[in-house]
């Protein structure tokens, strides 16, 4: 199992954070916890996750994401 965290923009309130935890976990990951205060997504997933296809989901979703690797 590999963690890591990704900055995640325009997270505005309860529900945003909600739904960037939703799209990672329908997307695969193992465990996904957002931050609204830290703008951050902290992931648990299997080797196999393919974090650039989520980071492009989340983009797609109108939350800008980057890569913050963390294993």
């Amino acid at each position: 199992m590999k963690t890591t965290q990704l900055t995640v923009g325009k997270m505005k309130c309860e529900g945003c954070t909600s739904r960037v935890e939703e799209i990672a976990l329908a997307a695969g990951a193992l465990s996904a916890s957002a931050d609204l205060a830290q703008k951050s997504l902290i992931l648990e997933f299997n080797p196999d996750f393919d974090l650039v296809a989520l980071v492009g989901q989340l983009d797609a979703a109108g939350y800008p994401t980057t890569l913050d690797t963390k294993e």
